[in-house]
């Protein structure tokens, strides 16, 4: 839907802010510039609470390797890194954490890298990354190597909407699915109808919403798990043997 169409929806059919005049001044009770910020705000708030907003095509999905350097800046809109592979890597690098890449416990064995027992690697290929050094960061180890600068590695991201919907373009649409679009709209009515002078049938009208967006922020946290995870396996056996339940 676009904004236009949302707009619409919002005012007309959830709101019913129109009235049958033939002329004279409009007695809307909320002006488009209004509505829009409380669309932005139901927009933004949905994306946050249900993390199904993923990219793996935007700019924001790439990081340029440095040589000797390790943690690198996300973008502010990014919620959450769901994966991330070296360009033209067969595999994805493992996901681990600061308290594992900084433990006093260090191995020798170079072969492989284990969360559970570490290798204290020398720089080279990337292998591993963590996103909880500091607030919107993004970190390998080991640290690139000079063979490895300016190599990009791929990002899964989970991420709020790279803009806000205006006026100035009203044929835009959001980012997210069309058949959550309106439930955000609820969200905005809430915020229509607590902002505004406040009686009786107005808060409850504005509670009512705030129920109805909560129940789809929670019918489309289920659709994003159930798209985004794959289902937990049991494995037994090693070399070349593994059974699975």
């Amino acid at each position: 839907m676009t904004l236009t169409e949302l707009l619409d929806e919002l005012r007309k059919n959830i709101l019913r802010d129109s009235s049958g005049l033939v002329s004279g001044t409009a007695d809307s009770l909320w002006s488009d510039d209004a509505l829009v910020r409380y669309i932005n705000d139901a927009y933004f708030r949905f994306c946050r609470l249900t993390l199904s907003l993923t990219d793996r095509t935007s700019a924001l999905t790439e990081v340029v390797l440095e040589s000797g350097v390790s943690v690198y800046p996300l973008d502010k809109s990014v919620l959450g890194v769901i994966s991330a592979r070296l360009a033209g890597a067969p595999t994805d690098l493992s996901r681990t954490g600061h308290g594992v890449l900084d433990t006093p416990f260090r191995t020798d064995d170079s072969l492989f890298f284990d969360i559970n027992i570490l290798a204290a690697l020398p720089p080279g290929k990337p292998m591993a990354f963590a996103t909880d050094e500091e607030d919107a960061s993004f970190r390998v180890y080991p640290e690139p190597s000079a063979d490895y600068a300016d190599q990009v590695i791929n990002l899964r991201l989970i991420r709020l909407p790279l803009a806000k919907l205006s006026l100035d373009n009203p044929e835009e649409e959001p980012e997210i699915r069309e058949e959550w679009q309106l439930g955000m709209l609820d969200w905005a009515a809430y915020k229509a109808l607590s902002n505004h002078d406040v009686d009786a049938e107005s808060l409850v009208r504005a509670k009512t919403r705030k129920a109805a967006f909560e129940e789809w922020v929670a019918d489309a946290k289920l659709e994003a798990r159930r798209r985004r995870f794959a289902g937990t396996a049991w494995s037994f056996g090693r070399d070349g043997f593994a059974w699975t339940k």
